[in-house]
């Protein structure tokens, strides 16, 4: 490893040169060196111990992040299989009233994460994590023995109340495994956990439905499924999850150490910090560019929320039965699995995100607007249409939140902005809840995948000018510091980043 000794008078003083292979020296923390001078961990690490910290980590932690959400996900797409079935049906739902269940749900999930995501300051985040999914467990099995429309609502309601929280408090835990050219790939893959779900939401439901019981609907026996396995993982993750990875018994006090040097080099400028509520909404306040993805992330969030919630209406409105429909919902969320993990696997690679958001957005733009195009006697093509809308919908997601939580070096900040960000996302869902209209539904959704799509494209415009602009920043900064031209995010340490972008050293992650 080397330190790289730094002072607010000098940039570089002193540097230590010490082989990562030496035990005693990669056990040293960094030092302080008085009032002035800090000792930076640099890029020395020994990279075969860092490849086999990073398998540890990709075996014993990731798995499991992956299989809450994986859960939560089912339960969440498991209410559009169920309509296929007949639930509006058979609970009485006249009018608009499905529509309104999905459309209200959002509220509290939109409300509810940030404030419950402060409860960090009295339980861990994976062991909040981990009640938040027990809860939606039993509530996906009382969701069995709903028997009308205010039973439904209340249900759901409670279900999104108790799930706001569960994706800014992973996101904020990863990043306190991974560092920043690690996250991407591996937040990748946590959420193809979603698209896996629809996968196995399709395949399920068909199996299911295809069952013969005289006591119980098909997706009431689907919800007692969903709901018992949830509440099963949640309590085995409670109890498996270490509250940090600085209290892990499964990590070495070398394997420790390794990880607070990764992650100060290239992931936030204090490991172990201590949130400070009181100044975690200030980057909203005091910097536009969190505005900014605000917005996108809004547009990001409508063609998931189509995807999520009415893959199978817009499959069956090409003809299919009730266990054909269900079935072929699978392949596209297969597709959508494959295409996610690709592009954060290139993402990761190149240290890019901009560009690998951009081509998700305008697939899922194509998609609905040929799936709106066409007639629904185009069965083949209309099918194929939507491979492509689940191809892009879910995809720009965790590159999104790769890019700002990249952009963010607080942990304070970083967890708030994950909760605030999600939200944004998730109310997108109150704007599709509206445009998917039951009087729309024999004619294919015209107004909901023309807004959808239109949404989408601009999303992908805003993206590539937010890029740009950051490239056109850090190109400034470099002339200004006669840095190269190639000098970007990874050069600098983040433990010289207090000050984030203010810090003239900062460089964005486009």
């Amino acid at each position: 490893m080397v330190l790289l000794f730094v002072s607010p008078h000098s940039t570089y003083i002193l540097q230590m040169m010490i082989r990562g292979q030496d035990e005693d020296a990669q056990d040293k923390p960094a030092v302080v060196t008085g009032d002035d001078d800090v000792a930076v961990p640099a890029r020395r690490i020994d990279p075969a111990l860092e490849r086999k910290l990073l398998l540890k980590l990709d075996l014993t932690i990731l798995p499991v992040l992956t299989g809450l959400f994986f859960f939560i996900g089912l339960e969440s797409m498991s209410l559009a299989n169920a309509k296929t079935v007949g639930i509006d049906v058979d609970l009485g739902l006249v009018g608009n009233q499905y529509y309104l269940v999905i459309m209200l749900g959002y509220i509290p999930l939109c409300l509810s994460g940030a404030p419950l995501a402060m409860l960090t300051r009295y339980l861990p985040a994976p062991q909040l994590a981990s009640l938040v999914m027990l809860i939606s467990g039993i509530l996906g099995i009382c969701t069995a023995y709903a028997h009308s429309f205010a039973g439904l609502l209340t249900i759901r309601l409670l279900l999104n109340l108790a799930g706001g929280p569960l994706m800014p408090l992973i996101i904020s835990y990863l990043s306190e495994f991974y560092a920043r050219g690690d996250l991407s790939k591996r937040l990748g893959i946590w959420y193809s956990a979603l698209p896996i779900a629809g996968c196995v939401a399709g395949v399920l439901s068909w199996g299911v439905f295809s069952i013969q019981s005289s006591s119980l609907k098909g997706w009431q026996i689907l919800f007692l499924i969903e709901g018992s396995a949830c509440t099963a993982f949640a309590m085995f993750a409670y109890i498996y999850l270490p509250a940090t990875p600085y209290t892990w018994r499964f990590l070495s006090q070398g394997e420790k150490d390794m990880l607070r040097a990764m992650l100060l080099m290239d992931g936030t400028h204090d490991v172990e910090e201590v949130i400070a509520w009181k100044d975690a909404y200030l980057p909203f306040i005091q910097d536009w560019r969190y505005l900014v993805w605000a917005v996108l992330s809004f547009g990001c969030g409508v063609p998931l929320a189509s995807a999520l919630n009415f893959i199978p209406q817009l499959t069956r409105r090409l003809g299919y039965g009730t266990l054909t429909t269900n079935l072929l919902t699978a392949g596209p969320f297969f597709l959508n699995v494959v295409c996610s993990i690709l592009l954060s696997l290139s993402s990761n690679h190149f240290r890019e995100r901009s560009y690998h958001l951009t081509l998700p957005l305008a697939v899922t733009s194509i998609g609905f607007i040929l799936l709106s195009a066409l007639p629904t006697s185009a069965r083949a093509a209309g099918y194929f249409s939507t491979f492509l809308i689940c191809a892009g919908a879910t995809c720009p997601s965790p590159l999104f939140t790769v890019w700002y939580s990249n952009n963010t070096i607080s942990q304070t900040h970083r967890i708030v902005l994950a909760a605030v960000m999600v939200a944004v996302g998730n109310s997108a869902g109150l704007l599709t809840g509206n445009i998917y209209m039951a009087r729309e539904e024999e004619r294919g959704y015209p107004t909901a995948t023309i807004t959808t799509a239109v949404i989408g494209g601009a999303t992908a415009v805003g993206v590539l000018l937010f890029g740009s602009y950051m490239r056109k920043e850090n190109s400034g900064r470099n002339e200004r510091q006669g840095k190269p031209r190639g000098w970007g995010s990874k050069d600098v340490p983040t433990l010289l980043l207090e000050k984030g972008h203010r810090a003239e050293e900062y460089r964005y992650m486009d």
